[in-house]
């Protein structure tokens, strides 16, 4: 799993980030989740939002638990999910507040907002059934072909997709992608909707092309935009024309200004996601570019990544 920050590995530097400690009512394992020092908790009309935290439980069976978390950082309740059976299970010890528990059959659907001027050249239709959060994103389909139709599962089954791809799209490279789509989407422990109509856009034209170790990095920074919080310094705006020669890919000097115009919208950053990064940006700027650059920015030390991290405290000592 690609990990943005490894200063989230050490011990020392959970003091620089807020952090949840709660205790597994299964395992009785003690987890950590340290979040960027900056970064608020949404909450919707419950005072609450929801996490995800997969780890080795019981019998060192993998267990998901949803975390019903409030604005104070404090775990309400937790609740665990089968991806077997696609069910949750009602928990032993609620907290006081009133906590909804999720339904035990079925997926409450969403309709994913298609990107403007969306053309259906690539992909004509989507489902993304997401057990984790009980949810069903979908793409109403334009169109749909026969013998064109794509069927994954994620690593542990907690999330499966279908799609719809164009006669012009590789069968074989679209199941690459959405499997890595799918086990994305199973590690990442907070998601928006938004985040699939930037998806959507982003695989209109990256799907017609070989995927790539570099193209599923960008994939995982898109899927945890909601909670990834980029930081730049005035050191690394400084020093960045002087060392960008250092980037892989080739930069022109209109790249070059426009990598810096990333840089400059991350200083000091302490609360706005990468998405809200993006919304800054020129309207003419390509999603898939931001993302190339925001990638060729952190390989380079130019930009921090942080993002909430799940621990075990044996993982800490």
């Amino acid at each position: 799993m690609f990990i943005y920050n490894p200063e989230f590995t050490t011990l020392s530097t959970k003091q620089k980030h807020k952090q949840i400690t709660y205790v597994c009512n299964i395992c009785t394992k003690k987890r950590i989740i340290l979040f960027p020092a900056g970064m608020e908790i949404n909450v919707d009309s419950r005072g609450l939002s929801e996490f995800v935290d997969i780890h080795k439980c019981k019998d060192d069976k993998l267990t998901a638990l949803i975390l019903f978390v409030d604005a104070q950082y404090a775990v309400r309740s937790q609740v665990p999910i089968s991806s077997e059976e696609a069910t949750t299970s009602t928990p032993d010890d609620f907290a006081s507040i009133p906590v909804p528990v999720p339904r035990k059959s079925g997926l409450t659907k969403i309709k994913i907002d298609p990107p403007e001027n969306f053309k259906a050249s690539v992909i004509n239709e989507i489902v993304v059934k997401d057990r984790l959060r009980q949810l069903q994103y979908s793409l109403e389909p334009k169109k749909t072909i026969e013998d064109r139709d794509v069927r994954i599962d994620s690593q542990f089954c907690f999330v499966n997709i279908y799609a719809n791809v164009s006669k012009k799209t590789d069968v074989a490279k679209a199941k690459r992608w959405f499997k890595e789509i799918a086990n994305l989407l199973e590690q990442t422990v907070h998601i928006k909707d938004e985040v699939f109509t930037l998806l959507i856009s982003y695989l209109e034209e990256k799907l017609k092309k070989d995927s790539f170790i570099r193209e599923f990095k960008e994939l995982e920074i898109l899927l945890n935009g909601s909670v990834t919080v980029p930081i730049s310094t005035k050191q690394s705006s400084k020093d960045f024309y002087g060392r960008s020669g250092c980037i892989e890919r080739k930069l022109t000097l209109a790249d070059c200004n426009e990598y810096h115009k990333i840089i400059l919208a991350c200083l000091d950053n302490k609360n706005k996601n990468l998405l809200d990064i993006f919304s800054l940006m020129d309207s003419k700027m390509k999603l898939t570019y931001f993302l190339s650059a925001m990638y060729d920015l952190f390989c380079n030390a130019f930009i921090k990544l942080e993002k909430p991290q799940f621990f075990g405290t044996s993982d800490l000592e």
